[in-house]
């Protein structure tokens, strides 16, 4: 029942006796207004316990409980004695304070006029003519009726004289509001801002769509995945905000097909996964239409498990994707991101952002797997930073592009808890070609055998850098940072403060590796004809390493350049340096033309001092061939050891520049460091 607050001592009132003392004793009886027909009152605003009839005041004249409430729309008659039934006073035709209020809300239309229109039929609201119930506005000039317009009907206003085109005619009329709700749709909304357009109450709350709308609880028990699968539903294909106020989501499968631009606030909430999940969430665009990818940001995965993936995207072309600030805690699936091709080709994704995700769950075998190996794509412009992620299943991954490769892209701050055999930070599969990343900041720790921090098929194009690849494991068994397989092609790579962390008995670790060394840095294959020779013959250096510790495997040849014939024209001349070697030689060392001979041998037992060697070569015509003169330096710290002119040789193939050391000199496990070691042009007489 409604009731309202008596106008009478509604609230803490006190009553007195003639002679101005506290009313101790005294009697209010209320009857219904004219009559003497007792009508009750109520204690509180729940209308629920009546007060007796009569109230009797306690000793200070106030009403027990402090408070009287009367029935909405009933009216009442007050009658106040002492307590020796002396009238203090009649007070008649009383009601409760906002008794029968009647609530209103103002409806809107705005039309524009045609040239010459009279006649508007309005089809947002209607009014009730002759009530005085409608306001109308022509270019913001109030209008009168029977003046300017006539109420035609409910739903027609007709003017006495035609508009000029283009005149702006706002209808407003109040609507009375016969509930104790009112819908949001009947409320205007004005926006405080400059230009901002109004709307109303629902419109402006519909632009965020809660699951809670659809039903969600978020207390972590109720299943709440057929809510939040009718709130994706809901949007159009054009996308739109999902929000998650903050709370604890089950849920799996949630399903997201051809719809753009979807964000999801999480708002910092937690989702946990039903029981049978193939996946949290899933992507999926049909078309090879390049779709916007939205956000996934504030979100922590607490527990379950995904049999494809926690995050899966399948299919088509994406752009302006950015996932941000996720936590995985306890859920375990192949990846914490995952795309796929299953639904239709990947096409090419660009401007791709992943920051600040952390997988400490021990549970997925990569933090971001993009598996498009039967279609090849290219990420442009691709932003992976500050990432960290445990893993301890074997040939697991931070990082795995399988036939993917990434343009003008930067990875930063990387690190990887790997404690498991053949993990990686970065792994790659299939005909990679990247161009022009940075890879700052990477280090890897953990245990475990044959554990690298690059590995696979990977043709760097064009320049690009690595600095600060540190692995600090404790090994056990074979190590390399870079593991690069056959046809691998690297063009102008810088690597930086490369350094590797503790070693065990009989380890194996070697920098730069592969599965056919003779191809490692094959230089200049995948590049144009005129960039390389710009490159070798008038601007820049080709730098291999700087401060760089390479591992001796035993019985072994450690490359460091192969440069190929055709990059070179008569009457060339180039350089090749290696300095500061130092460190672990304890042995005898080669400099080696892989398959040709060796243009200086640097003896060991070196405590505090380095080797350096450098070699000259020129290039000239003879027999109708290709040929190479050789002059080699070699320094033992900064005293000239050898200086030797070393003949000629025939320079029709591909030669490549090595290391070597025998097993009968290199026991497993010692290792030299190279400062620094680059080709350079020198001079070209044409």
């Amino acid at each position: 029942m409604s009731v309202n607050p008596s106008p009478i001592a509604g609230f803490a009132g006190q009553f007195f006796d003639n002679n101005g003392q506290p009313l101790s004793g005294g009697k209010i009886y209320t009857y219904a207004a004219g009559t003497t027909t007792p009508q009750a009152t109520y204690t509180s605003a729940t209308g629920v316990t009546p007060h007796a009839n009569p109230i009797v005041l306690d000793s200070a004249g106030r009403v027990p409980g402090g408070e009287i409430w009367l029935t909405d729309s009933l009216i009442y008659k007050f009658v106040i004695e002492t307590s020796t039934a002396v009238l203090i006073g009649t007070y008649d035709n009383i009601t409760g304070v906002n008794s029968n209020f009647v609530n209103y809300t103002v409806q809107e239309e705005v039309i524009t006029a045609t040239a010459g229109q009279t006649v508007f039929n309005l089809t947002t609201i209607n009014y009730t003519p002759g009530t005085n119930s409608l306001s109308v506005y022509i270019d913001g000039v109030n209008q009168y009726v029977g003046d300017s317009y006539l109420e035609t009907d409910s739903d027609t206003v007709t003017f006495t004289a035609g508009l000029h085109v283009g005149a702006e005619v706002k209808f407003s009329t109040a609507v009375q509001v016969t509930t104790n709700t009112i819908d949001a749709a009947n409320v205007s909304y004005d926006p405080p801002f400059t230009g901002s357009v109004a709307t109303n109450v629902e419109a402006k709350l519909a632009q965020t769509v809660s699951v809670k709308d659809f039903g969600a609880v978020g207390n972590g028990v109720a299943d709440d995945t057929a809510a939040i699968q009718a709130a994706v539903n809901y949007l159009p294909a054009s996308g739109g905000q999902i929000y998650f106020p903050t709370g604890t989501y089950l849920l799996k499968d949630i399903s997201i097909v051809d719809k753009e631009n979807v964000s999801f606030d999480f708002n910092d909430s937690v989702i946990n996964l039903a029981a049978g999940a193939q996946y949290a969430f899933k992507m999926q665009n049909t078309s090879a239409t390049f779709k916007i990818g939205g956000s996934w940001e504030n979100v922590t995965f607490g527990t379950g498990s995904a049999s494809t993936g926690v995050i899966w995207v399948d299919g088509g072309a994406w752009t302006n994707q950015v996932f941000n600030r996720i936590f995985n805690n306890a859920v375990s699936a192949p990846a914490l991101i995952y795309y796929s091709n299953n639904t239709s080709p990947l096409r090419n994704p660009s401007n791709f952002t992943i920051t600040q995700i952390f997988d400490r769950s021990f549970g997925c075998n990569y933090l971001f797997h993009y598996d498009a190996a039967a279609t090849t794509t290219n990420f442009d412009n691709f932003v992976m930073r500050n990432i960290l992620h445990y893993c301890d299943t074997p040939g697991g991954a931070v990082i795995y592009f399988d036939g993917a490769a990434a343009l003008y892209s930067t990875f930063e701050n990387i690190y990887g808890g790997m404690y498991a055999n053949n993990t990686r930070l970065v792994k790659m599969n299939g005909a990679i070609s990247a161009s022009r990343n940075t890879w700052k900041n990477f280090l890897m720790e953990g245990t475990g055998n044959n554990r690298i921090c690059m590995d696979g098929y990977y043709n760097e194009s064009s320049i690009s850098t690595i600095v600060n690849y540190v692995d600090e494991s404790l090994y056990t068994g074979n190590q390399a940072f870079f593991a690069l397989l056959t046809s691998s092609q690297v063009d102008h790579l810088l690597l930086q403060n490369a350094s590797t962390g503790a070693y065990s008995t009989n380890t194996a670790v070697t920098l730069l590796a592969g599965s056919n060394t003779n191809t490692i840095f094959e230089v200049g294959v995948l590049a144009d004809a005129g960039y390389k020779s710009t490159v070798y013959r008038g601007k820049g250096d080709y730098v291999l390493a700087t401060n760089a510790k390479i591992s001796i495997t035993g019985n072994g040849v450690y490359n460091l350049f192969t440069l190929p014939p055709n990059e070179f024209e008569i009457g060339d001349t180039f350089k090749i340096f290696v300095g500061g070697i130092s460190a672990g030689l304890t042995k005898d060392l080669g400099i080696i033309e892989v398959g040709d001979r060796t243009l200086y041998t640097l003896t060991g037992g070196l405590t505090s001092e380095s080797w350096s060697f450098e070699l000259v070569y020129y290039v000239f015509l003879s027999g109708g061939n290709k040929n190479l003169s050789c002059y080699v330096k070699a320094y033992k710290g900064n005293t000239l050891q050898y200086a030797e002119y070393l003949g000629d040789r025939v320079f029709t193939s591909n030669i490549t520049w090595a290391l070597s050391a025998t097993a009968a000199s290199w026991p497993a496990g010692t290792f030299f460091v190279m400062q620094n070691a680059y080709a350079a042009p020198l001079y070209n007489q044409n």
